[in-house]
């Protein structure tokens, strides 16, 4: 089928064309299922499938997640909708999933992304970076090493990542366990406060390995050595940060390990 966006966004129909990444599916009504699906430039959509759940021939797996997917829609008058119309997949990223140790550090990303992006909230970086960071695990890249830096990045894009440059109070840059503390900022080891319930421990070499991911390019983030106990540790962090920030459910991150 050609991708013609004249005729799949005509005016007269009411459709419209759009692509993105599917982040979650659930069972609704009797015979349909919801999708999210994050897009580049009007954040995450929900769209009904008609049908999904008890036709095999219409869908036949393609709203997995986290396929790639292009579709047409359009806004049911009756229930103020979006209906999907067509699909094809893109990209069959849901075929990583057959790999335990992908899914384990990528299903909880999902759910974030689902929770942080709601619709009209366009990430288009976020977005992007997301579909590079799938096909490099199609690649053989290590699930946990793209899994930290996407989430690091997304701290970036969202406004919450702190300033690594020296500590807020006195702006010396030593190394040693500092303390993160998402109202003031990075303390040093000398002038860290108690740590308080709100804030987090962050050892010198989880502030190294996030400085690290903040910068490097997708191109050249096998060329840097971060132990997989850093990078999950890192992980563990970031999702606790975004719960703070988003209050976001940590729940996928939780459950991961009984994936």
């Amino acid at each position: 089928m050609v991708w013609n966006p004249r005729l799949w966004n005509g005016p007269d129909m009411g459709y419209r064309g759009i692509e993105g990444i599917i982040l979650r599916r659930r069972d609704i009504f009797e015979n349909d299922q919801e999708i999210t699906l994050l897009t580049a430039g009007e954040g995450g959509l929900k769209l009904q499938a008609k049908h999904g759940r008890s036709s095999q021939k219409i869908y036949c797996g393609r709203l997995e997640p986290p396929n790639l997917v292009r579709l047409t829609y359009y806004q049911s008058r009756e229930q103020s909708a979006k209906i999907i119309s067509r699909l094809r997949i893109v990209e069959p990223f849901a075929e990583l999933f057959d790999r335990s140790s992908i899914r384990r550090f990528i299903w909880p990303l999902l759910s974030l992304y689902a929770d942080l992006f709601p619709e009209g909230k366009g990430p288009e970086d976020c977005y992007q970076r997301f579909i590079t960071g799938l096909k490099l695990l199609g690649g053989g890249a290590p699930p946990v090493l793209v899994a930290t830096r996407i989430l690091v990045r997304t701290a970036v894009e969202t406004g919450i990542s702190p300033d690594f440059q020296g500590c807020c109070n006195c702006g010396e840059t030593a190394a040693g366990s500092w303390v993160l503390s998402p109202d003031r900022g990075l303390y040093c080891p000398v002038c860290r406060p108690a740590v308080k319930p709100e804030e987090f421990t962050l050892p010198a070499d989880l502030r190294r390995a996030y400085m690290v991911l903040e910068k490097v390019r997708w191109n050249r983030i096998n060329s840097f050595i971060l132990t997989e106990e850093t990078l999950v540790n890192l992980e563990s962090l970031l999702y606790r940060f975004f719960h703070y920030h988003f209050d976001i459910s940590m729940l996928a991150f939780q459950l991961r390990n009984s994936l």
